[in-house]
C-alpha cells in the first residue's frame, strides 16, 4: 500500500476558468470484487485444481481437503437411508393384522367370536402401525444424517464464489490448514476495477457522487479510462487532512490488472 503522503501528493497542472481546480493523484488499481478463500474446518489439502492466472467460473471447484473418512461415513449413511426391506416387512404385517381385525369384526356380529379376541387383534394392529411409524422416523433421521455429512463434505471443498482469475495461491498440496484463519487461495473479478485516492478535504468536499474522472497509466500503453466516484470515506484523516475517495471503472477486455500504478485526474469547482 502506498504511503498516505504519496497518495495525497497533489500536482496542480492547470486552472481552466475561474474557480476550477484540476489535480492528479497517485493510486493503485484494485479489483472491486476480490475474495480470499479459506476452509471452515482444519485439515490437509488433498488437491489444488487450478494454478495462478487461471480463469475460473462461479461455483468451480478450486481446492479440496482430505475427506476419505467422511466419504466412507457418507456411503454408509446413504445405504441406511435407502434400506426399504424393514419398512416393507412392517407394512406387510400391518396389512395382515388389518385383515384379521376385519374378519373378526365380521364374525363378532354373528356372535362367533368373543369381544376380547377382537380387542386383542386391534391391539396387535395398533402395534404394527406404530412399528411402521418408528421405522419411518428412523429413515427421516438417516436422511438428515446423510444431508449433514454431505454438508460437512462440501465444507472440505473450496469453490469460486465469483467468475474471475486466480490471483494468488497461498498454500500447497499436503499442507495442513487451520479453520477460517488460513488463506488458501485468492480469486478476483477483473470486470470492474477501483482506485482509492486521498484528496485534500477542501477539494474532496467540492466533489459529487458519480462525478466522472480520468484514470491514466503513464508507465503503460493503455488509454485513459473514464471512472466515476463511488465512495467517499465518512471521516477525514486528521494527520494528512485528506478524505479517502474510491473511483470505479469498467475493464471490459480485462487487460488491466490489479496492482498497476495510475494517476487519477480530478477537476473540482472551488
Amino acid at each position: 500500500m502506498l504511503n498516505i503522503a504519496h497518495l495525497a501528493f497533489i500536482l496542480v497542472i492547470c486552472c481552466v476558468g475561474r474557480g476550477v481546480h484540476a489535480a492528479e493523484y497517485e493510486g493503485i488499481v484494485e479489483s472491486v470484487y476480490e475474495n480470499t478463500l479459506s476452509f471452515v474446518e482444519p485439515g490437509v489439502i488433498a488437491a489444488i485444481k487450478v494454478k495462478m492466472g487461471d480463469r475460473v467460473k462461479k461455483g468451480q471447484v478450486l481446492v479440496t481437503q482430505e475427506s476419505k473418512a467422511l466419504e466412507s461415513e457418507l456411503a454408509v449413511a446413504k445405504n441406511k437411508k435407502q434400506m426399504t426391506a424393514k419398512l416393507s416387512l412392517a407394512q406387510a404385517v400391518q396389512k395382515q393384522k388389518k385383515q384379521q381385525v376385519d374378519r373378526l369384526l365380521a364374525l363378532q356380529t354373528e356372535g362367533i367370536v368373543k369381544i376380547f379376541e377382537v380387542e386383542q387383534a386391534e391391539s396387535e394392529l395398533a402395534i404394527a402401525t406404530a412399528e411402521i411409524q418408528v421405522i419411518q422416523e428412523h429413515q427421516q433421521l438417516y436422511e438428515l444424517e446423510y444431508k449433514q455429512l454431505q454438508a460437512k463434505l462440501e465444507e472440505r471443498t473450496l469453490r469460486s464464489p465469483i467468475e474471475g482469475i486466480v490471483t494468488r495461491i497461498h498454500k500447497s498440496v499436503a499442507e495442513w490448514v487451520g479453520n477460517n484463519d488460513a488463506p488458501v487461495l485468492t480469486v478476483a473479478n477483473m470486470d470492474k476495477l477501483k482506485v482509492v485516492v486521498h484528496i485534500p478535504t477542501a477539494q474532496a468536499l467540492s466533489l459529487t457522487p458519480s462525478q466522472t474522472v480520468d484514470v491514466r497509466f503513464p508507465n503503460l500503453k493503455f488509454a485513459a479510462m473514464t471512472a466515476r466516484i463511488a465512495v467517499f470515506a465518512p471521516t477525514v484523516d486528521a494527520s494528512s487532512d485528506t478524505i479517502s475517495v474510491t473511483v470505479r471503472f469498467d475493464n471490459p477486455d480485462k487487460k488491466l490488472r490489479s496492482g498497476v500504478k495510475c494517476l487519477v485526474y480530478i477537476t473540482s469547482i472551488q
